[in-house]
């Protein structure tokens, strides 16, 4: 509060006036709306509810903006764009580079809608949306915004700034956002909120948005250790993610099946584990992703997972892996690398010098999970090297060398000033880990067993499904039931630890529910409440919504690679993850599946306006009404609509 905003530009010949604080502006704006009989509250009305007209004043239906900003007015007028004239953000403020390429950017996303035609896809098929240049320009159209940011501070992290206000009224636009990142969020959402009426017309609804995300870290994580992704479609997803309002890409970059990260201490890593000697990311690549990333507001935080999830590359370096001996005494192969020579910490500590500061971040991904304990415990060197140091044999001594392991590894980052996230395991293993660590909680949410409405059992992540794991009667909250929600015991034991956490167990986008019964994905993913746990504190205290709210960071959506890579990684994550980002920036109380429908689907043909991949998000021709709400009997194939307004919807983005 307390800054000051600057009116934006628009065609007009009146005097202008000075610039008003933008809290004074926000006060009178909001006023002024809420005076009026026809408002709508947060959301607009219907598109069936109002007429459509062009000139200086009109209106348009619901709102279609993603993820849904956390406290806004609108009502059901516009102000139309200039049909002459380009449209243009412009600086004002503190002056930067990333901001001067950020209304670049966003005022060509503008402009390319005023030379195109497209609608929704909400209103019934073969809607037609021309451009209506016929109409000439008239006070009070809409040609740019000014973005005012008030501080030159652009250092992404956990405790950045990304809060925005946006005012549009008849006198003009403004944003102002404490920091760059803030002032691309509110070019975000008016771009979102350019609509074009059936005429061809583009107008922007009259709205005061004052808006911040819910939780400061909204990621994905990509796997390019199962698959190579080309960094063209890694760059291709950093403006998909921009358009959500998502802020960190957990970078999986290496894994057993493959090593593409090419080092310069140890080139024998990619030139033995890269599946060829062009699917490989270079110090240039890295660099080049990482800077797209930061001029979009986003941090990339590397992971090399270990000491388990290795061979390739590593395999080149003797003496690293642990050699594992079937009963018999022959070799079996390897396992994970091997805590018991000191070698390997030299070698990680080289690394970990190279590859985090090319990341140029505050954090690390240390990885972590599903180390397998056996291929120590059939090597004799290293179960002899457990028992010199008094930790007795099993797994319980297995444990203790990888709790070892860790400590080490959490030593070597610390000396180059380096906060760490790690998988759950641990914390699960009782690791006395930093407190600035941020636990990211990936078991109990991906796998289910339920049953459908037909009384059929649906499977997703497990072998098979006992009878009572195979319960609820239809709907979303019976057919798609996390299994068992342990993913809430990990998060509450971490909360009432102190640590912070990332949840990402319920948000394994590699996983599809597809082809039971036309039903749609992503409300699985949208239905789920981060902070749906229970947490004790030491003293025996039950923490309540504050603290349980704080000790969350962020969601985290997920898109392991078995069974993807560039040629369709883009279309199977998009535009799914919007309700995993919508999770993560609006309020709690947002929750609405209908209403997210009609969002998501706007979202999805916003994205492919944009030349961006992403796949539908209904089955086609399954039958809803305008608001959302899916129609009684509407399931694809029925010859005809079953009442009146239920129309075939949400399958396409009409051009």
């Amino acid at each position: 509060g307390g800054v000051t905003g600057v009116s934006c530009r628009r065609r007009s010949m009146v005097t202008r006036v000075a610039p008003l604080p933008t809290t004074v502006l926000g006060v009178a704006f909001l006023v002024a709306l809420l005076s009026r009989p026809h408002i709508a509250g947060a959301h607009l009305q219907s598109r069936a509810e109002h007429p459509h007209h062009d000139g200086a004043v009109g209106s348009i239906g619901a709102v279609e903006v993603v993820p849904l900003p956390s406290n806004f007015t609108m009502s059901g007028e516009t102000v139309p764009l200039s049909p002459t004239s380009p449209f243009d953000f412009t600086a004002t403020g503190i002056a930067s580079t990333t901001l001067t390429a950020a209304v670049a950017r966003f005022s060509a996303l503008v402009n390319g809608r005023m030379g195109t035609t497209h609608t929704h896809g909400n209103d019934a098929r073969g809607q037609d949306a021309r451009r209506g240049r016929g109409r000439e320009a008239v006070v009070g159209d809409l040609a740019g915004c000014r973005v005012n940011v008030t501080t030159a501070n652009e250092k992404l992290g956990l405790t950045t700034d990304e809060g925005y206000t946006l005012t549009v009224d008849a006198a003009g636009c403004t944003i102002t956002a404490t920091t760059v990142y803030g002032a691309m969020y509110g070019m975000e959402t008016l771009v979102q909120l350019v609509t074009r009426l059936p005429s061809g017309s583009l107008v922007v609804p009259i709205s005061a948005v004052y808006d911040s995300p819910r939780f400061p870290m909204r990621a994905t994580m990509i796997d390019t250790g199962r698959h190579y992704y080309d960094v063209a479609t890694i760059l291709e997803h950093l403006d998909s993610m921009a358009a959500a309002k998502m802020n960190v890409l957990h970078w999986h970059i290496v894994d057993s099946q493959s090593f593409p990260y090419v080092s310069t201490a140890f080139p024998q890593l990619s030139e033995h584990g890269a599946f060829g000697p062009s699917l490989v990311y270079t110090a240039d690549d890295i660099r080049q992703v990482v800077a797209a990333a930061r001029a979009r507001g986003i941090r990339v935080i590397p992971e090399v997972d270990t000491p388990g999830h290795v061979w390739a590359g590593f395999a080149a370096i003797d003496g690293l892996l642990t050699t594992c001996y079937n009963p018999d005494g022959t070799v079996a192969g390897t396992g994970p690398l091997n805590p018991t020579m000191e070698g390997t910490y030299t070698f990680l500590k080289t690394l970990l010098a190279e590859i985090v500061p090319l990341f140029g971040e505050d954090m690390f991904m240390v990885g972590g999970d599903e180390v397998d304990y056996s291929c120590w415990l059939s090597n004799p060197e290293v179960v002899q090297w457990v028992a010199n140091k008094g930790w007795g044999s099993g797994s319980a001594a297995m444990q203790k060398l990888e709790s070892l392991y860790a400590q080490r590894l959490l030593e070597i980052l610390a000396d180059i000033n380096t906060p760490v996230m790690c998988w759950e395991e641990l914390f699960d293993n009782g690791l006395d880990l930093p407190t600035s660590t941020v636990v990211n909680v990936w078991r109990g949410g991906w796998e289910y067993c339920a049953k459908t409405t037909s009384g059929s059992t649906v499977v997703r992540g497990k072998t098979a499904c006992s009878p009572a794991e195979s319960t609820g009667g239809g709907g979303w909250f019976g057919r798609m039931r996390v299994r068992d929600g342990s993913w809430t015991h990990t998060m509450g034991r971490a909360a009432a630890a102190g640590y912070r956490t990332v949840l990402s167990s319920p948000f394994y986008l590699n996983v599809q529910n597809y082809g039971s019964n036309f039903d749609e994905d992503w409300p699985y993913l949208y239905a789920i409440e981060p902070t749906a746990f229970n947490a004790t504190s030491g003293d025996g205290r039950a923490l309540d919504a504050a603290a349980k709210e704080a000790s969350v960071t962020g969601v985290e959506a997920c898109m392991w690679s078995e069974w993807v890579d560039s040629g369709n990684f883009a279309s199977r994550l998009w535009p799914r993850a919007a309700a995993v980002a919508e999770r993560g920036w609006s309020t709690k109380e947002t929750t609405s599946i209908d209403d997210f429908r009609r969002r998501i689907h706007a979202f999805r043909c916003e994205l492919q306006r944009r030349g961006l991949r992403a796949e539908p998000v209904v089955a086609g021709g399954t039958f809803f009404y305008a608001n959302g709400t899916a129609c009684v009997g509407g399931t694809p194939n029925v010859l005809g609509p079953p009442h009146p307004g239920c129309l075939p919807r949400f399958s396409a983005c009409l051009a």
